[in-house]
């Protein structure tokens, strides 16, 4: 019989370019005409500075990654988050030597994200909202479902007064949508390490539509 060959199709390279086409047209436009101050201020509406998983996927990533170095510590840290987010450890070491906003908070994740596996500590945490941040990639990354579900309970009411003063938080977005996530980190607890039946009429306030 005659041997039959199959080709596998070839990985997808999920860093190859796929454009800027569904970016706000006025983020587009500032980035390709270099006025950073307006980039600044158009990024502040789409990106934050510790979440940056979203509607535009890979286009705002990879415009991010292209911003100028060393020119705004607020894009050094849009720069630094996108990297901790996706392992590029090599191109974070450059990027923190740029100054990003708020080095420790980008070290902490790093460094959780990195840690040995006998690891039982968080790293040192100076501020509320630090610890507040390295518990979520802690239990997340142990799939310690028990304190998740705890913190996810405390979590929805601790509201810091430096989300007020943080040129890398888009205020409007986060008031919009921080209930919606509340409820959806308590959903998540609650199925995975907490009561069904708890967990059932939170998925659905946070079901869209």
């Amino acid at each position: 019989m005659p041997t039959i060959s199959r080709e596998l199709p070839a990985e997808p390279d999920l860093w190859a370019p796929v454009g800027f086409e569904h970016l706000p047209g006025e983020l587009v436009s500032a980035f390709r005409g270099g006025d950073w101050p307006q980039v600044r201020i158009r990024l502040q509406t789409v990106m934050d500075g510790a979440i940056t998983d979203g509607p535009y996927g890979r286009e705002l990533l990879q415009l991010v990654l292209q911003l100028p170095i060393g020119f705004d510590p607020v894009f050094e840290r849009y720069r630094a988050s996108a990297m901790v987010d996706h392992g590029e450890w090599d191109a974070l070491r450059n990027s923190l030597a740029a100054r990003p906003l708020e080095p420790a908070e980008i070290l902490g994740v790093r460094d959780i994200i990195t840690a040995p596996v006998d690891r039982s500590s968080l790293p040192n945490a100076t501020e509320p909202h630090h610890r507040v941040l390295f518990e979520i990639h802690e239990f997340s990354a142990r799939r310690a479902m028990g304190p998740y579900r705890h913190w996810a309970q405390r979590i929805s009411n601790f509201y810091p007064d430096l989300l007020f003063n943080r040129d890398y938080i888009p205020i409007g977005r986060h008031l919009r949508y921080r209930r919606l996530h509340d409820t959806l980190q308590l959903a998540v607890g609650e199925s995975q390490g907490g009561r069904l039946e708890v967990a059932r009429p939170r998925a659905r306030r946070a079901a869209p539509g």
